[in-house]
């Protein structure tokens, strides 16, 4: 076995607002990368109330979520509604 060199691999990311705590904030998103061995999937989790929501998206697929993500928030008709 060869004596290799450390590396230092980021593997999670909190999303913040700069007034909330990053890590036991509400409303706190954290990206990170999740293998179960059949591939890399992005997970998106909300760390709320000692309960953790998420969705897993295959690494291939994560682009084109984005890009239709951003049509559906495009759409003229989610114009904020007036009374």
């Amino acid at each position: 076995m060869t004596n290799s060199t450390p590396v230092a691999t980021t593997l999670t990311v909190s999303v913040h607002r700069s007034d909330t705590h990053p890590v036991y904030g509400r409303g706190v998103l954290q990206i990170s990368i999740d293998d179960e061995g059949a591939g890399k999937y992005v997970k998106i989790s909300e760390q709320d109330d000692d309960l953790e929501h998420y969705v897993r998206i295959d690494a291939d697929e994560l682009e084109l979520v984005f890009q239709e993500a951003k049509k559906l928030l495009a759409q003229k008709t989610l114009l904020p509604f007036k009374e």
